[in-house]
């Protein structure tokens, strides 16, 4: 230190000097930092200024979309199948979450359920960090209490009223009505992304009628413009462009039907493991019931599931989330016999009264045996028919065993087999039908490289072997005896209308074609099927004791044919489990339904049968 005497004697410090060198580095140093400075505050403003106002405007508005009034569907009796009602969507919005997302997460699932994983990869796959990530829907307005009663500890989540789905009938009608849900990331891209009409949070129908109409009720999205503060709440609203309802549609389904049929499958489902029922109109091919067990809460996936419960879903051995009686194709046993007897009438191969003797079974020249579930004796075409006689169905299609006279063949037979409709979808009108199997020769070698046996051509005359066909396409050959021909397309759909049921649209019958028989064979194999339902003696004296005598209904007469065809691996007993199956219509003479019945585990006369009658019953109020 410097000290420093004055004139008066007094001492004090002496002036630090600094050296000019210095001071110019600090001031050197002061302006650089004042020119990084303004470079940064001159890029802000100027270079990225829009930039930023943009992130500011979305941190202060927000335009949310306004979904429209989905359109509903009714049973022919205009009977709600479906409702709106209002419900309350929790989602999550990325860009407002904390830095420790996972803490919301878990406050979260605490009030709605789920679990913070599902929540998490629920946001990992967002596209738009500031589009709601819709987490659950629900119809009770405690989980939005909740939720609004710690919103300040859950930033980043939000409950917004929306119009949601009611399926009131849930199981007995999942697999016709489908289900809404949160589109996917495929079905965005597939509908044009952020360029087409959805948000990645819009929910669209998923499986069935929701599926298959979506365009139809859907409607057009409406938009809100809303302000929301720093935390994401919701503080005024700045516009409002309407939604759009969409149409309703009445649909050809009988609801009371419907439930009936439910019912009925329901209480021996544990048995028959699953099963399909479906029920037409065969004067115009309307679906009047489609039932398949085991079935699935669709409102159960409309309300959000988590994605655990979702995969055991999927993984479950009876498929619950398949429509049997369209996606699932089964060897249709002696209910083919109706195809096979009408084409070896038209083919000439016999007559109505022809007659072949059955002594249980038939023996090729090889040595091999094909055996018959009985001996019956002498047997025409009526009364072969009512018996389910094998033996006789064996050599309409393969000939006489020893050469005496010619079948149809494997060719002429998958023709018929084709012109009613087997070997291709039906097109009624929901996803997921599958097309079943009508084997040639040609087809053998292509699809399994081998060639096509004597004893194929036998076994495919009683619907076994390689044929395999859907519940509604054998309730449609039900349906084109029954009616005397005609072929129709199954219809779902009746017409659409507007919000105040006015019809926009009707939806006429649709006919494919005529079956290229005469009248008076189609007649002898009605008789023939509906004598599957008695015991007597045919019109051209050969005896029978029906297959399904015992499910006859005294009051109503209506004609059925009952199919078992094997499958699987022998029991204890050396026997093969079978799959039961039986087409009908009712009453025979003037037919006002038709129909078939699947139950993988059972037999055509002891299950199928008992329970065509039992749905029949139902229809006509028989008790």
């Amino acid at each position: 230190m410097h000290l420093l005497t004055s004139f008066d004697g007094s001492v004090r410090d002496a002036p630090v000097v600094v050296p000019r060198r210095r001071l110019l580095t600090v001031g050197g140093i002061a302006a650089l930092g004042f020119a990084a400075l303004g470079g940064r505050l001159f890029q802000m403003q100027v270079l990225d200024g829009s930039d930023y106002l943009t992130r500011a405007e979305r941190n202060r508005l927000d335009t949310t979309t306004i979904a429209a009034h989905r359109g509903l569907l009714s049973d022919r009796h205009q009977i709600p199948l479906v409702r709106n009602r209002p419900a309350y969507v929790v989602g999550i919005v990325p860009a407002d979450l904390p830095r420790r997302g996972e803490i919301v997460f878990r406050r979260l699932a605490k009030l709605i359920g789920g679990t913070p994983r599902d929540f998490a990869a629920m946001v990992g796959r967002a596209t738009d960090p500031n589009q709601s990530i819709t987490v659950r829907a629900t119809f009770d307005p405690g989980v939005a209490q909740a939720i609004n009663e710690r919103i300040a500890e859950l930033p980043g989540v939000r409950v917004d009223l929306i119009n949601a789905r009611e399926y009131v009938d849930g199981p007995v009608t999942s697999h016709l009505v489908g289900h809404v849900g949160t589109i996917s990331e495929d079905q965005f891209r597939a509908a044009k992304g952020e360029s087409g009409p959805y948000k990645p949070t819009d929910r669209v129908g998923q499986s069935g009628l929701e599926s298959a109409l979506e365009p139809i009720l859907r409607g057009r999205t409406g938009l809100r413009k809303v302000e929301r503060d720093a935390s994401g709440r919701e503080t005024a609203t700045l516009g409002i462009e309407p939604a759009r309802p969409g149409k309703n549609v009445g649909l050809t389904i009988d609801l009371a039907l419907q439930r009936e049929v439910h019912r009925l499958v329901s209480e021996r489902i544990a048995q028959f493991e699953l099963a399909s029922v479906v029920v037409v109109d065969p004067s115009n091919g309307d679906v009047l019931a489609m039932s398949h067990l085991p079935a699935y809460d669709n409102g159960a996936l409309a309300d959000g599931i988590a994605a655990d419960d979702f995969a055991r879903l999927v993984k479950d051995p009876t498929h619950p989330l398949l429509n049997g009686a369209i996606g699932s194709a089964w060897p249709p046993g002696s209910c083919f016999k109706i195809i096979t007897a009408l084409a070896a009438l038209d083919a000439g191969v016999v007559k109505p009264d022809t007659t072949i003797h059955c002594s249980g079974g038939i023996r090729l020249p090889g040595g091999a045996w094909l055996g018959c579930w009985a001996a019956h004796g002498r047997q025409d075409m009526v009364s072969a028919l009512a018996n389910s006689c094998d033996s006789y169905f064996y050599q309409l299609v393969g000939g006489e065993p020893n050469g005496k006279w010619d079948g149809v063949g494997p060719d002429r037979l998958a023709e018929w087999a084709r012109t009613f409709g087997l070997g291709r979808p039906t097109g009624v009108e929901i996803p997921g039908e599958v097309a079943g199997i009508v084997p040639t020769p040609a087809w053998k070698r292509t699809t399994h490289n081998q060639p096509w046996y004597r004893g194929d051509t036998y076994i495919s005359a009683i619907g076994q072997g390689f044929y395999t066909s859907t519940p509604i396409q054998m309730a449609m050959v039900a349906a084109t005896v029954a009616n005397g021909g005609t072929i129709y397309r199954p219809r779902l759909i009746r017409s659409t209308e507007d919000v105040e049921q006015k019809t926009i649209e009707q939806r006429p019958p649709v006919t494919l074609g005529r079956l290229a028989s005469t009248p008076a064979h189609i007649e002898v194999v009605r008789e023939g099927v509906r004598a599957g339902m008695l015991i007597g003696t045919s019109p051209f004296g050969a005896r029978y004791y029906g297959t399904s005598w015992d499910s006859n209904i005294r009051d109503l007469p209506f004609a059925g044919k009952t199919g078992t065809s094997e499958y699987g691996v022998a029991g204890p007993d050396g026997k093969l489990p079978t799959h039961g199956w039986f087409v009908f219509w009712a009453p025979h003479d003037k037919p006002r339904i038709a129909g078939s019945v699947f139950v993988k585990r059972g037999r055509g006369a002891q299950e199928a049968g008992k329970l065509g009658s039992q749905i029949v019953k139902a229809y006509f109020g028989i008790v």
